[in-house]
């Protein structure tokens, strides 16, 4: 009887820099097999509408940061099960939610500023906070960060403003977390 371990078909590569639609869709190409990005992810450039050259990703090992662009979803990325270390989301004008990211279960520091039509984060119920939530500037997000009963928040940075209105700040009030003192702190 054979016997495979998913760390045995694991392909990895990274970090990875793709800042146009050209680079997202030659991304497959460029990298057979990567479902692990050892390093961080940058997706950025005001050409790319769509990730969907990137199932099939199941981590990233460092950041990821998607800014600039014209994407309107974040479909694509559906298949990374672990968060990133850190995940900013800044300056998507089209970005209308983050829906993809549902099947992410564990631990990211997490930004989401300056989205323009922004309106659903539910994506991001399964993501515990670690140290770092900004919400900001998001003009069409009404609620913002509302997650699972099991879910664990912890804080040290926490800056919700700036968004379509005070359901954002009274949506995480109603979850239970706990903020951690700055490293300043004594």
């Amino acid at each position: 009887m054979l016997y495979f371990s998913y760390s045995a078909l694991s392909t990895t590569c990274g970090p990875i820099d793709l800042g146009s639609q050209t680079d997202v869709d030659n991304f497959r190409m460029n990298n057979p097999g990567c479902d692990t990005i050892n390093g961080n992810l940058l997706i950025h450039g005001s050409t790319v509408v769509n990730l969907d050259s990137l199932v099939g990703l199941v981590r990233i090992t460092g950041n990821l940061q998607i800014d600039t662009t014209s994407l309107t979803s974040l479909s694509g990325l559906g298949g990374i099960l672990t968060p990133p270390q850190a995940m900013t989301i800044d300056t998507n004008h089209m970005l209308l939610n983050l829906n993809a990211s549902i099947n992410m279960n564990g631990s990211a520091q997490i930004s989401i500023t300056r989205n323009a039509v922004l309106n659903d984060v539910s994506g991001l119920a399964n993501v515990s906070v670690n140290n770092v939530l900004v919400v900001s500037n998001n003009p069409n997000l009404r609620i913002c960060c509302i997650f699972k009963d099991d879910i664990e928040i912890e804080i040290a940075v926490m800056n919700i403003q700036n968004n379509a209105g005070p359901g954002a700040l009274v949506a995480i009030r109603r979850r239970k977390y706990s903020t951690i003192p700055h490293a300043s702190q004594s």
